[in-house]
């Protein structure tokens, strides 16, 4: 597999490292303005075009041509070729990762911004850290919120699409199948790759930032035809009942997939058998829940994924490596393993959105709470994106649903789990947070949860 991507440091290792300049320094890749000079004048082995150059020898400003060493360094070290020209890009993190006065990435970006950076493509972010609205849902440090505003600006000024959330492709970036973009999500990434047909590698923090004020990124990876190829079939038979399923019943799958995706380490899995009229929103869970175990960037799913109208265009007429079987009762045993509450049992949140909820599962969870009141012991959390959140504002929706006693966050899903881990938290996600007491439950049990303020 040429150049099939990054190897990628642990986020929370690096970027809430107490002493950030160092790092900043090493994540740029230098440490004054000679660097992108030095490769031009011999060091260069990749492939450039004018343009590229140009940008390389400071021509378009010094934030680009910084960013574009910043690439070029990146490249030579996994032997790409050349660089792709990209028409997007989605950056993350957009939220402070940690309490530490300074943290590294967030002087990455101040010091683009410094130097005049201004994003060249259509870029959207990840969700912040909170609702500044709110302060919540996970109550921060006055430190904190200051990190968070002051990272929020920057990335207004360098022009950023204010969206803030984990499923831009339901918003303003939205690109075509062929198109290549760099995402640093790793399941919106995902979703780019299988659902539209665009392509991208799950981009570290500075390659997305350097590709968003350049246009350009690597040409490694799923950049490559032949690192798209499938490697394991998946056969879902007609026995998992998935014509009827919801979309929190697709997090279940998706787990469930994941798990055993990772089993055989898989890197671009074909999946059979997903009918091919299933909703936007069962899609997304099921991308996000076995990206979140599995860590693909891309899964075949026969007659949807715009590679994949067959299974063996999936394969690139290949043979699979291996073939696994999805089996119903040990999705069933999965689901028993998921729910750490029995009947009764109090239960303290119930959080709704991780992934993001779009405007139609907003709509239903108002229907759901529509006339009931969220009891005045349990707290219900609900987590978009920003766009999203006004249109559901718009549609009467939040009112809705904070008239029954939630609340609807711009924020991100995922922190919510870190809230308190002495507290029950139940969710429609298939999700367990490292610490605490936290169960999955369809999205209608969860619902009867909260109203009740325990376990039904």
């Amino acid at each position: 597999m040429r150049n099939s991507g990054y190897l990628m440091p642990e986020v929370d290792e690096i970027w809430t490292h107490p002493e950030p300049f160092n790092i900043k320094r090493k994540c740029i890749g230098v440490t004054n303005c000679s660097g992108a000079t030095n490769i031009i004048e011999g060091d260069l082995h990749m492939n450039l075009t004018k343009e590229e150059e140009a940008i390389l020898r400071g021509e378009r400003g010094e934030a680009q041509k910084i960013a574009m060493n910043l690439l070029v360094k990146a490249g030579e070290a996994i032997e790409a070729e050349s660089l792709v020209q990209v028409c997007s890009a989605h950056i993350h993190p957009a939220m402070p990762l940690s309490e530490y006065p300074e943290e590294a990435f967030i002087d990455v970006v101040d010091y683009f911004a410094s130097l005049g950076g201004r994003f060249k493509i259509i870029t959207t972010l990840n969700p912040e850290g909170c609702d500044q609205e709110y302060s919540l849902p996970v109550p921060r440090t006055p430190s904190y919120l200051a990190k968070q505003s002051k990272l929020t600006e920057l990335y207004k000024r360098m022009g950023a699409i204010h969206v803030w959330g984990c499923i831009p492709y339901f918003d303003l970036n939205v690109p075509r199948y062929g198109e290549h973009v760099a995402w640093g999500e790793n399941t919106a990434a995902a979703y780019a790759n299988t659902v539209l047909g665009a392509r991208t590698n799950i981009e570290p923090f500075e390659i997305a930032l350097a590709a968003a004020l350049t246009g350009r990124a690597p040409n490694c990876g799923m950049h490559l035809d032949e690192n798209r190829r499938g490697d394991v079939l998946v056969s879902i038979e007609e026995t998992m009942q998935l014509e009827s399923a919801t979309p929190s019943d697709y997090t279940l799958l998706g787990k469930y997939l994941g798990n055993k995706l990772v089993a055989v380490n898989s890197k671009t899995p074909v999946i059979k058998g997903i009918p091919r009229n299933i909703s936007p929103e069962s899609m997304k869970n099921l991308v996000t829940c076995m990206t979140g175990d599995c860590g693909a960037p891309l899964y075949h799913i026969v007659g949807i994924t715009p590679e994949a109208r067959t299974v063996e265009e999936a394969f690139q007429d290949q043979t699979p490596k291996e073939k696994i079987k999805a089996d119903p009762h040990e999705m069933e045993k999965l689901r028993r393993q998921l729910m750490s509450f029995s009947k009764d049992d109090k239960i303290d949140i119930v959080i709704f959105g991780c992934p993001h909820y779009h405007l139609n599962e907003i709509k239903r969870l108002a229907e759901l709470l529509k006339g009931n009141r969220v009891h005045k012991d349990t707290q219900l959390w609900l987590c978009t994106n920003t766009s999203i959140r006004q249109q559901a504002k718009d549609l009467g929706y939040v009112d809705t649903i904070e008239s029954a006693g939630g609340k609807v966050f711009r924020a991100c899903g995922y922190m919510c789990y870190k809230f308190n881990p002495e507290l029950n938290i139940l969710s429609d996600y298939a999700f367990v947070a490292k610490g605490g007491k936290t169960g999955y439950a369809p999205t209608d049990t969860c619902i009867k949860a909260a109203i009740e303020g325990r376990m039904p």
